[in-house]
């Protein structure tokens, strides 16, 4: 009982504090991007196993039925940490070849690489799951599809990651008519308005709830 409580509690907090309509100044009059991570990730924590797998699935419905799922051939996944939105499910379809990252050992930036199962994973960088070693690399013009994982996401693609930059770094250097689509659940959606230069929107957005397209971009 306390954790459902306690639960409601925190996701209520979140949205009358962060979502539109809640503090009239803005998310970042109040908080700073480190206490913004820290807030989110707490909230997603707390949420049960059958939430997330309940949530992930919904997420998923939505994404296969997105026209730019439908006409990719190559799709970059993720390998879900901390309660994160889990895509693994997706390995099941035989019609797209499946890659996912792994950090290039000093830079901040990520390689791709292909996988088939689950037993392709090895523990890597911060504990999270990646490629292991003797795996086909892909190299990212090639890869026309890319889910995005994050802390917090608004409805116009605005992207708050855990820190490193990995994901702004790689993405800069996609193919043009790739399609970026962040995936995330609704007690992540944050006030807009909080990006910098250096940041990469994602060009959809899904939570559970909803698909949000963040641009006009071609294919999405």
């Amino acid at each position: 009982m306390y954790f459902y409580v306690t639960t409601a509690f925190l996701q209520f907090y979140i949205y009358d504090k962060f979502v539109p309509g809640g503090s009239p100044q803005g998310l970042l009059d109040t908080l700073a991007k480190d206490d913004l991570r820290r807030e989110i990730l707490v909230a997603r924590k707390l949420q049960t196993g059958s939430q997330v797998q309940s949530h992930s699935s919904a997420i998923i419905e939505k994404l296969v039925k997105l026209n730019a799922y439908s006409n990719s051939a190559v799709v970059a996944l993720y390998y879900p940490f901390r309660n994160e939105v889990d895509l693994l499910p997706l390995l099941t379809d035989m019609d797209k070849t499946f890659v996912f990252p792994k950090v290039v050992k000093g830079t901040r930036t990520l390689d791709f690489f292909r996988i088939r199962s689950v037993n392709d994973f090895v523990k890597g960088s911060y504990g999270i799951m990646e490629p292991a070693d003797n795996l086909k690399k892909v190299e990212i013009e090639n890869i026309d599809l890319f889910a995005v994982p994050g802390v917090a996401f608004s409805i116009l693609g605005e992207r708050i990651g855990y820190g490193g930059g990995y994901y702004d770094s790689t993405l800069r250097h996609r193919k043009k008519t790739s399609v970026s689509v962040g995936t995330a659940f609704s007690i992540q959606l944050v006030d807009p308005g909080f990006s910098q230069d250096q940041d990469i929107p994602v060009d959809i957005l899904i939570t559970e709830s909803k698909t949000y397209f963040c641009n006009d971009k071609p294919g999405s």
